[in-house]
């Protein structure tokens, strides 16, 4: 699978460094049993995203009307900091802004990252 793969490259690079990969969980063939935030764990177990150097981004963006899995565009963003620190990957884009309109599946179907307390 392209997610093990990808994770087992992250680390031990030219023997001294070890680097970060950006996965999605929802692709076409796991679209329809990926619907809510409760599946993300078991997702991940399938494919098998156990290593701490590997980003899982769930679910996709809606940017005006055109949908993008979220990783594209935290990659995006991740190489867009770089670039405006001389191309130097020593700040950190975790709190840069994405500019998304909503939160979707691939079917466009909105999804609300709300959470709604339960009683105890």
């Amino acid at each position: 699978m392209v997610a093990l793969a990808l994770s087992a490259k992250t680390e031990d690079l030219n023997g001294l460094y070890s680097c970060e990969c950006v996965l999605d969980l929802l692709y076409k063939a796991q679209a329809t049993k990926l619907t809510t935030y409760a599946d993300v764990e078991t997702a991940k177990k399938y494919l098998g995203v156990t290593n701490p150097h590997a980003m899982a981004f769930f679910p996709c963006v809606k940017v005006g009307g055109k949908v993008f899995h979220l990783s594209t565009l935290a990659a995006c963003a991740m190489a867009k900091c770089d670039m405006d620190h001389g191309d130097i990957p020593y700040k950190s884009p975790s709190s840069e802004s994405i500019p998304v309109s909503a939160t979707c599946l691939l079917t466009e179907q909105r999804f609300s990252l709300m959470f709604h307390r339960q009683s105890l």
